[in-house]
């Protein structure tokens, strides 16, 4: 422990430990301060929080506490509290995750009830705390038991830090500096001497525009409207300080107005920290801007933040007619006020937007390289004597990130204007235009303009939805909607699916769904269907089974605990490594059609979101997101559309589709269920999806084209004479007066500029009649076609009498008109890409496949239907047999392959799939029943009775000329009243076969093409079960090769189970069944063999026991035909199960037995 200039300093590090008791360490030799700093490193040594330091203590019963309570909540946020021992306590802030082992430099200023808190050198918090003690204390640490201090926040199933739910505070504490407020800090304005002179003063002029400047520092007075002599104020007070890195400075200042009147700048040279810059001021049109160039450091200094405390850059006062502000904290939460009702506060608050107006002019400010998105501005109301006095500035530049680059040089504008919506009003509204108007483009928004956005998922080493069948289903979704532009997401495109695999953004791809190579022709030729593709990836949590998981990238946090848990990222440490770069480098060489990348539970508001975004632009990515707020200034499409801001939807409009529904905007998505048909939270249901599009989507797409000019509770008017009015609680969006939508019904052009067709659709049907744009026929006939999932299907000429159409239509049904003859429709291939041509039987046609039955039968009772949520599929029915076959193109020799086909068969008939001519004899599997409901909630089979049938072959190597084998459906006859049901069928190159060739039935689960080998699943809920991939080193669930099957759900039952399709067990025969296994808790799960057809009391149950082993039951099948093999859970305790090397084993023929263990 030593002082140095001023400052007590303790080195030397101690341990905080709370136990089941709070721990106090109190540093009484450093003094008692009222008023003072204090720096300290704290590392925490557990995954509690619970520590913090210790200010004013002058008694057990008298100290104030400000400190970590959560290191991480479910949000990725670290909650920072204060708590007194009188029992009240609350939050401070939220800030970026703390991590055990990590170490963190902490700095408080605390000046009366005022507390400023730096973490890592960059602000955190400044703000006012009214309630505070101000006496003089000791300072000191704490750390608290698991039982005290929590302030009661939402729980959330899922999330990581359950492990250290009830434990107390651990930290380890080094390098305290202690010192008293500095006198530079007393004041946030210059001292003046009485009777000083009054600054001198340089005024700015536009040809609209003066500004009054302060010519001794850069500070704004005045501004004045030419026009009208209307003003707005800047800071009165003298200022004299710059904060550099959180620190404060008084400059020495040289200024000069440069020729013109249009610029002034004033060099500032900080002598203690040998640092020098240009601060300009320049005025254009209506707009005042302050630029920091000429950033010279001379010595050892490094510049990382730039902040002006209290810098005002404008200003109203309540003096003022109609003086008010505006402000959002974010993309949720508006707060408006006049200023006449708003208090005094000793520290400002922080927005992401803030307007202040008169009645006369208002003014919004625009920071560059304030990278907190809900902490750009300040905003602080004072009282100034006679008046009050509401200013706005900029929050602290980022001028260096943790990688000491410059991450550009700061700047601010500050715009100012009169009646910009031209309603004869002066309000918030007509600086958000300003603002609106000097914002860029965000990147990707023209293209989600004109785009229905949506997700596709493969999940869980499922593969419901392969890469070919999804680009089938974006041309199905093009055609019904007449080719308008989509962008979908791909959840789980790598690993086994979503939520497996993070970080591998490249080099880990679904095999299951088609791995790379299908990847990529998804996303080269979707583009020719106006469709864009993109990819979730995550940054906030890493897998051990990902390959680029390791001990430097992730931390020991939990995270997301779902096939497997996940540990939190050190987002910094993993950018700064550069590893981040190099794995999205990865993904953008492997995958270079992909047009944009979805970007996961990702909250980090500052650097490490700033550098990913810059890096995933410069790859030339769009960026999606899930939470609004975090990466705002980039990302065009938010999974939770949940913005209500009315002030930053005002401002981005036209740029993001982030916000809630709305009934004159429209917009906003059910999370759990408006997000397209393909498996995302079980969507599959084409015709709703379609439905969505023409109410929801369409017409938000359609208002997105146009800036919003005014929005009162009742209208919203838009450029383009565009206005969406509530009429009797109905929305009416109107085009140059013209009815486009009412309500559900919508006669919407497109595009919306060069209006070259009508979208229809009316939720009722019947007729109605509607007035057609200016640019279309004002008398003659104009087409009318319904939309399917084959095109445009031509209905009627619609006469046009004085510009008007009467149209009859059928409802909830799709249409579109044209002037004249629609343009042709592209030739559809479908599967493209694949061996097999049309295999979701989506042309409704056999142009590829050709259908035969026995010589004296036709073939009309071989058909294809569609499921009233819009799945096509092959229907077999009438009883005759029936037999479709393709030959398959493109497979080479020497090479294996997997045939499969989903198909659901009534009582009395049989279904086959068959393999022929490909150089080796004949294959097929055939089945008889399938009475097994399907479980898989992802896939659009749930809820059937669909199996999947697979068969695999090996072409011979050598020879000459191309294999086109023949793959073939085939039913036998049966009753006129039983049917075959064939659907998605596929062909794909396949590994090897498994090992064990000579028991009945071997799986190693080395080569499975897709599911969990012969399991499925037993029950609709479950989620938690994968084909475990060994991670050499961080893994430990995979028993042998690199694949195992792993289950961890809660659920108690049966939870995964055999299929006819997959493992038939004959009746009355004995059969070995063994595998190896890795279980957490004895007996928590079981193995049986069981009958549905016998009931329960036939069940042969072998409980599986703790740590790794093998098991090896006998069992007797008994007389019946439907014997399964199940596995089973007997509680919902936590606990997971790992099993490897499933072997049957046909042991003899028994005769005129029961079911039973042998």
């Amino acid at each position: 422990m030593m002082t140095v200039s001023g400052s007590w300093i303790r080195e030397e590090a101690f341990v905080l430990n709370a136990g089941a008791s709070d721990h106090f360490v109190i540093l009484d030799e450093a003094g008692r301060l009222g008023d003072g700093e204090l720096a300290f490193t704290l590392t925490p040594l557990g995954l509690a929080g619970k520590v913090g330091a210790l200010i004013r203590y002058s008694a057990p019963d008298s100290w104030i506490c400000i400190g970590c309570d959560k290191p991480m909540d479910p949000f990725g946020k670290s909650t920072w509290i204060w708590r007194m021992p009188c029992g009240k306590q609350g939050i401070l802030f939220k800030s970026d995750p703390l991590y055990e082992g990590k170490s963190y430099r902490i700095e408080l200023r605390f000046r009366g009830t005022v507390l400023t808190v730096s973490l890592n050198g960059y602000e955190v918090y400044h703000g006012e705390r009214p309630d505070w003690k101000t006496g003089a204390g000791a300072v000191g640490f704490c750390a608290w038991s698991g039982a005290s201090g929590e302030v009661a926040e939402a729980e959330y199933e899922g999330a990581g830090g359950g492990e250290a739910a009830g434990e107390g505070g651990h930290a380890r504490i080094s390098g305290v500096e202690v010192s008293e407020l500095d006198a530079i800090y007393r004041s946030d304005f210059a001292e003046v001497e009485s009777g000083a002179d009054t600054p001198a003063k340089w005024t700015l002029s536009s040809d609209q525009l003066e500004v009054v400047l302060d010519a001794e520092f850069p500070r704004v007075l005045l501004y004045r409207w030419k026009a009208s002599g209307a003003v707005l104020h800047g800071q009165e007070d003298q200022l004299a300080y710059v904060e550099l890195n959180g620190r404060r400075y008084a400059p020495s200042v040289a200024a000069k107005v440069q020729s013109g009147g249009r610029e002034a700048s004033y060099r500032l040279y900080f002598y203690l920290a040998q640092v020098e810059m240009l601060v300009t001021f320049a005025v254009s049109e209506t707009a005042l801007t302050m630029r920091i160039t000429e950033i010279a450091e001379l010595g050892d200094f490094r510049v990382r933040t730039i902040a002006f405390p209290q810098h005002g850059l404008v200003s109203v006062r309540d003096t003022q007619e109609g003086a008010s502000i505006a402000r959002a904290e974010g993309i949720k939460g508006d707060r408006f006020d006049r200023i006449a009702d708003l208090s005094p506060a000793s520290a400002p608050e922080h927005c992401a937007i803030a307007i202040v107006n008169t009645a006369e002019l208002a003014a919004a400010v625009m920071a560059g390289n304030t990278l907190h998105n809900r902490k750009r501005l300040c905003v602080q109301t004072t009282a100034c004597g006679g008046y009050k006095r509401t200013a706005v500035w900029n929050a602290y530049w980022t001028y260096r990130g943790p990688d000491m680059r410059v991450v550009g040089e700061p700047w601010v504008k500050v715009l100012i204007t009169g009646d910009l919506g031209g309603d004869g009003i002066v309000d918030w509204q007509d600086g958000a235009i300003a603002l609106r108007e000097a914002l860029p483009p965000i990147p990707g928004a023209e293209t989600l303009r004109r785009s229905y956005a949506h997700i596709a998922m493969n999940f869980g080493s499922m593969a419901q939805y392969p890469f070919l069948r999804i680009l089938d289903n974006v041309k199905k979704f093009y055609l019904y909607t007449d080719g308008f532009g989509q962008m979908l997401e791909l959840k789980g495109y790598q690993s086994e699916g979503h939520d497996s695999g993070h970080p591998d953004y490249g080099g880990n791809y679904n095999e299951r769904a088609g791995g790379l190579a299908d990847l990529n022709v998804l996303s080269e030729r979707a583009r020719a269907y106006g469709a864009v593709i993109g990819v979730h990836i995550n940054h906030s949590e890493a897998y051990p089974e990902a390959r680029a998981y390791s001990d430097s990238l992730a931390t020991t946090t939990p995270g997301w605990r779902w096939l497997d848990q996940s540990y939190y990222i050190d987002r910094e440490a993993d950018i700064l490594s550069g590893d981040c770069d190099l794995r999205l480098d990865e993904l953008k060489a492997q995958a270079p059609h992909l047009g944009f990348i979805y970007v996961d539970t990702y909250r980090d508001e500052h650097w490490a979101a700033w550098r990913l975004t810059s890096k995933l632009r410069g790859n030339g990515w769009t960026v999606w997101t899930e939470e609004a707020d975090a990466l705002d200034d980039d990302a065009v499409w938010t999974h939770d559309s949940t913005g209500d801001s009315r002030i930053h939807r005002f401002i981005r409009h036209q740029d993001k589709d982030a916000y809630a529904e709305h009934p004159l905007l429209k917009g906003g998505y059910a999370r759990y269920g408006d997000n397209g048909f393909m498996g995302w939270q079980r969507e599959r249901d084409l015709p709703a999806a379609v439905r969505s599009f023409f109410t929801k989507q369409l017409p938000y797409r359609y208002l997105m084209h146009f800036a919003i000019r005014s929005w009162r509770d009742e209208e919203i008017v838009l450029e383009g004479g565009v206005t969406s009015r509530l009429e009797e609680g109905t929305a009416v969006i109107r085009k140059d007066g013209i009815p486009v939508a009412i309500g559900n019904t919508v006669f919407l052009p497109w595009g919306p500029v060069n209006e070259s067709k009508i979208y229809y659709w009316n939720d009722g049907g019947g007729e109605t009649s509607w007035r057609l744009p200016a640019g279309w026929p004002k008398n003659g006939t104009v087409k009318l076609y319904r939309l399917t999932n084959q095109g445009r299907r031509f209905v009627r000429n619609l006469p046009v009498i004085s510009g008007f159409v009467h149209i009859v239509a059928d409802d909830r049904t799709p249409y579109v008109l044209y002037k004249e003859e629609a343009p042709p429709l592209p030739h559809i291939e479908w599967g493209e890409g694949s061996p097999v041509k049309d295999p979701g039987f989506d042309s409704h046609g056999f142009a590829w496949w050709t259908k035969s039955s026995s010589p004296e039968g036709g073939t009309d009772h071989i058909g294809i239907a569609e499921t009233d949520y819009g799945q096509s599929y092959m229907l077999i029915g009438g009883g005759a047999d029936a037999r479709v076959s393709q030959k398959l193109k493109g497979l080479e020799r020497g090479r294996s392959y997997s045939a499969s086909v989903w198909v659901e068969v009534s009582e009395g008939r049989e279904a086959s799939i068959l393999v022929s001519g490909y150089g080796g004899p004949d294959i097929g599997k055939s089945i008889s029943r399938t009475n097994v409901l399907n479980c898989n909630p992802d896939s659009d089979k749930r809820g059937t009775f669909y199996q999947r049938l697979a068969i695999r072959f090996e072409i011979p190597a050598g020879g000459e000329g191309p294999v086109e084998p023949v793959l073939t459906l085939a039913a036998v006859q049966g009753n006129a009243a039983s049917y075959v049901h064939f659907d998605d069928v596929r062909v794909h190159e396949a590994g090897g076969l498994a090992g064990g060739s000579w028991h009945s039935f071997y799986e190693d689960f080395e080569h499975v093409e897709e599911g969990w080998g012969p399991f499925a699943s037993a029950n609709p809920k479950v989620g938690k079960t994968h084909l475990s991939q060994l991670h050499d080193g961080f893994t430990s669930d995979t028993l042998e090769g690199v694949w195992s099957l792993k289950t961890m759900d809660r659920l108690t039952g049966e939870l995964l189970r055999t299929l006819p399709s997959t493992l038939n067990l004959l009746p009355n025969r004995r059969y070995r069944i063994s595998f190896d296994y890795l279980a957490e808790h004895a007996g928590q799960y079981s193995v049986a063999v069981r009958t549905t057809d016998g009931g329960p009391l036939h069940d042969a149950v072998e409980p599986i026991g703790p740590g790794r082993g093998r098991l090896s039951m006998g069992v007797v099948t008994g007389p019946y035909t439907d014997s399964y093999i199940a596995i089973m859970r007997n509680n919902a305790d936590a606990g997971s199960l790992v099993i490897d090397c499933f072997a049957v084993d046909l042991l003899e023929e028994e005769k005129n037995c029961k079911s039973r263990k042998s």
